[in-house]
Formats: C-alpha cells, sequence, structure tokens
C-alpha cells in the first residue's frame, strides 16, 4: 500500500535539490560525499525515503548551508509545503538563489518579506487593472 509523501518531507527533498543544484553538484558526487548511491538521494530530493537527521547535517556541512534552510519557508500549517520552493526560479537563475542562500537567516527573512510585498503589490495591480477592464466592459455593454 503506498501513500503520499508527508508534505514536511517534500519541502525538505526541494530543499536538499535547491541546495544541490544552485551549488552545481550532481547527485552522484552529493552520494559519493555523503558514502550513498544517487538513487538514494533521488530518493531524499523526491520524499520518497525521508532523510534523517544525521543525514540533513551532512547535507547541512556538504553543501554548505545551514540545517535550518532545509526547513525555511515552512508553514507551522505545512500543508503548502510542497509549492513553498518554486524550482523554476532556482533553475532559472541560480545566482540569485546563491546570493540570497549566502545571507544570514534574518537577512533572508527580510528579503522573503519585500519579496511578498512586491509580490502582493503587483497582484493588488493586477486585481485594479481587472477591476477597470471589467468597468469599461460593463461601460461599452451599456451603451
Amino acid at each position: 500500500m503506498s501513500h503520499a509523501p508527508n508534505a514536511v518531507d517534500v519541502h525538505v527533498g526541494a530543499r536538499i535539490r535547491a541546495a544541490r543544484e544552485t551549488r552545481g553538484i550532481s547527485q552522484t558526487a552529493l552520494g559519493e560525499a555523503y558514502g550513498v548511491t544517487f538513487q538514494q538521494i533521488q530518493k531524499y530530493e523526491k520524499a520518497t525515503n525521508r532523510a534523517s537527521a544525521s543525514a540533513l547535517l551532512a547535507f547541512a556541512k556538504i553543501l554548505g548551508v545551514s540545517v535550518d534552510f532545509f526547513f525555511e519557508g515552512l508553514d507551522a500549517d505545512a500543508a503548502d509545503c510542497a509549492e513553498a520552493i518554486d524550482l523554476d526560479l532556482m533553475r532559472s537563475d541560480p545566482k540569485l538563489v546563491r546570493d540570497i542562500a549566502g545571507l544570514s537567516l534574518h537577512d533572508r527573512t527580510t528579503v522573503r518579506r519585500v519579496v511578498q510585498s512586491l509580490a502582493e503589490a503587483a497582484e493588488a495591480k493586477a486585481a485594479f487593472a481587472r477591476r477597470v477592464e471589467a468597468m469599461a466592459e460593463d461601460g461599452r455593454a451599456a451603451a
């Protein structure tokens, strides 16, 4: 009987992959550094297998991140953890991700808040544009 991976495990796996990819490290190289096969690294990244605390500590050292890195972005609810990481951004702008990863936890939190504010402002602007467009269409329909 198969079941879906836990959302926290999915989040942690995505963060392992993000740290590995932004540093240009292959699954094989990470596996060799940790002492497992690349298939095991795949399983951690896809949350097929849960990474232990000792594995996360080792990955943090190998990848040059804090253990906290693997849990950043988790909400207390954790229901939407799988969506918390945008892998497209990590693939399309790895320098940005590396730069952010190099910041202190406090500074990354500040960056996250700034980005959230920008996203909220962009959504508000888009919602306003939709309302203006709908009003214009209503005016044309009434004419």
